[in-house]
């Protein structure tokens, strides 16, 4: 079987089955004159692939297809026949010759099977012992090869076929039942990994059979019982199509073929030749016929959870670490301590800039967020929530960038839409805090005193996360334990965890309620010990959830203090709006255009190589 355009071929490995059935037919034959012994007809078999109900997709978002290839044939009750023609739905494939049915009163009993190194030979006018009029026994192999070139289980493609049909009938029509079940697992090499070559995957059970001896029955709906020979222990061999490795320093797709089965302690093993890398097991796995599942039984990375590098995926290829806190300034560096922080040129808006001293901490509703903008300018008291790219840089050359300073936000020019830049934040027009508009960026532009190592980072240590990094981070990226994020309260403040790549979930049961839209911030409460001891020290991100100076030209309240965060990211959506990261209590995260004018947290990050 071939793969064409997104298709793959023979991706129904091992494991996976098709059960061929006449449409007509009944579906349970008497046995009381069953006998092995054959007698020949010359048939024209058709074999068809449905493309609707028990078609098994490897991806419900791709158009990947099991497809007939002229090399292909087939073995009906021990005999091969080779596939003499496609149709125009390269689905649907004619095969022909001489084969041996199973005689029983004026029926004939037809099974195939695919690829036909899965049957016996038949000596003679002898069926093979494996065919029966009910039953097929197939073996399932305990090793499985995958070749990541080819984006196929090479070789290993089982199918089989059931058909009844009146005695010396040459016209038999099978059509394809998939019982097996597909995982698609993401691998993926920690930043953290020095050798990031996997050579296979293991996996064991405690209660199941992955290989072995199993019974197909020959229903509509057939059913796959292990019978002998069972084990409970799968390799699968990983390729490249040249070395028998894959290197992982950027994700690759894995399908693995298995038995519907419901287990206990799945486990999934990663190794570097027998060395192994990373380990996940599923307390309780149900693999049922005809399904795919990735994510919750899947996606591995190749690290150690717990070790290595706390670091965060933002992309396949660049890992960052965040700022220590949420971004604070002062005009006056908040009196005493103005000499202890750097101060930040550029522009009229020298000031102090600092992160806060705890992930947890935030300004809120008070002194310095809500002073009068009279007073801003040469405030001591600090300032948290920012309108979009204040950074204190000011091009020269755009006069219509007025409001570059950090104490800026809304004013009577932010309702005159008739004007060319309406808004006068970051650069005018549609343009995002990069390349020649970087150092509207904060932390590309301004030296930031750093509570954590109680020095000043000189500027174009940190950047904003741009949207499409905050989606891949927050939705898209994989980790050991496949936590992500969860919604919580630390030290009773609300607000949003972010998990690094390799956070082991045994340190903390959090409850992350599948990441369901509805999660609330009590779903997790926090205590600041637990939050300085487990926590802090594995690397995780806390944003607050700090509200929002929201865009109104009358006055300027602040909102959603406790309910929700702002979070904003380098992009322009075009002359009014900018790009954030929304997250709020009992509703979906998201990211969300907001007002340039309105004012919002800033949480910082930098590359690590």
């Amino acid at each position: 079987m071939r793969k064409t355009n997104k298709t793959i071929a023979a991706i129904f490995a091992a494991a996976t089955i098709a059960v061929f059935m006449a449409s007509c037919k009944k579906d349970v034959m008497d046995q009381a004159n069953l006998q092995l012994v054959g007698v020949e007809r010359t048939i024209n078999a058709t074999a068809t692939i449905p493309q609707e109900g028990d078609k098994a997709y490897l991806d419900v978002n791709d158009d990947r297809k099991v497809k007939w290839d002229l090399t292909d044939a087939i073995n009906i009750n021990g005999t091969n026949l080779a596939l003499t023609n496609l149709n125009a739905d390269p689905t649907k494939a004619y095969f022909e010759g001489s084969a041996y049915a199973i005689p029983s009163g004026s029926e004939d009993i037809y099974w195939a099977v695919y690829p036909t190194t899965l049957a016996g030979t038949a000596s003679g006018n002898t069926i093979p012992s494996n065919f029966t009029a009910t039953s097929l026994t197939v073996n399932f192999p305990a090793t499985q090869t995958y070749d990541c070139s080819a984006n196929a289980l090479s070789g290993n493609t089982l199918m089989a076929g059931y058909a009844v049909v009146p005695s010396g009938e040459d016209k038999v029509e099978f059509q394809m039942r998939n019982l097996g079940a597909v995982l698609k697992l993401r691998l993926s090499a920690d930043a953290s990994a020095t050798n990031t070559m996997a050579t296979k995957i293991e996996f064991t059970t405690t209660n199941g059979a992955l290989a072995g001896d199993f019974t197909v029955s020959n229903g509509t709906n057939p059913t796959i019982t292990p019978t002998a020979n069972v084990k409970k222990i799968l390799t699968v061999n990983l390729t490249d199509g040249t070395n028998n490795f894959i290197d992982l320093r950027y994700p690759k797709d894995i399908y693995v073929i298995l038995p519907p089965m419901s287990s206990k302690n799945l486990t999934m093993t990663i190794y570097n030749t027998n060395i192994k890398q990373s380990r996940k097991t599923i307390t309780s796995a149900t693999l049922a016929r005809n399904k795919i599942y990735r994510n919750t039984v899947s996606d591995l990375c190749f690290c150690h959870c717990g070790g290595g590098s706390p670091y965060f995926s933002i992309s396949p290829t660049k890992q960052v670490v965040f700022a220590p806190g949420n971004l604070q300034w002062s005009a006056t560096g908040g009196g005493t301590t103005a000499t202890t922080h750097a101060v930040a040129g550029g522009g009229t808006a020298a000031g102090t800039w600092r992160f806060a001293s705890s992930q947890f901490e935030y300004i809120g509703n008070a002194a310095g967020n809500n002073t009068p903008l009279a007073s801003r300018p040469t405030q001591a008291a600090w300032i948290d929530l920012f309108g979009w790219a204040t950074s204190g840089y000011h091009d020269a050359s755009d006069a219509l960038n007025t409001n570059y300073n950090p104490y800026n936000l809304y004013d009577l020019a932010c309702c005159n839409l008739d004007i060319a830049n309406p808004s006068g934040f970051g650069p005018t027009g549609n343009q995002n805090l990069e390349g020649a508009y970087a150092n509207y960026d904060w932390g590309v532009y301004n030296a930031i005193y750093n509570p954590q190592t109680n020095t000043t980072d000189p500027p174009g240590t940190w950047r904003l996360l741009t949207f499409k990094e905050w989606e891949y981070l927050l939705l898209n990226r994989n980790t050991c334990s496949r936590v992500l994020w969860a919604k919580a309260q630390v030290n009773g403040v609300n607000g949003l965890i972010i998990l690094p790549d390799n956070w082991d979930d045994s340190k903390y049961a959090l409850n992350t309620a599948a990441y369901t839209i509805t999660q609330p911030f009590s779903n997790n409460t926090i205590s600041v010990t637990d939050w300085t001891n487990i926590f802090e020290p594995a690397g995780c991100v806390f944003l607050p959830a700090a509200g929002c100076v929201d865009y109104d030209c009358d006055n300027d309240l602040l909102s959603y203090e406790s309910n929700e965060g702002f979070y904003w990211s380098s992009n322009s959506q075009g002359r009014d709006n900018a790009t954030s990261y929304w997250f709020k209590n009992s509703n979906g995260n998201t990211v969300l255009g907001k007002f340039k004018c309105s004012a919002a947290s800033v949480r910082l990050a930098k590359e690590v190589h």
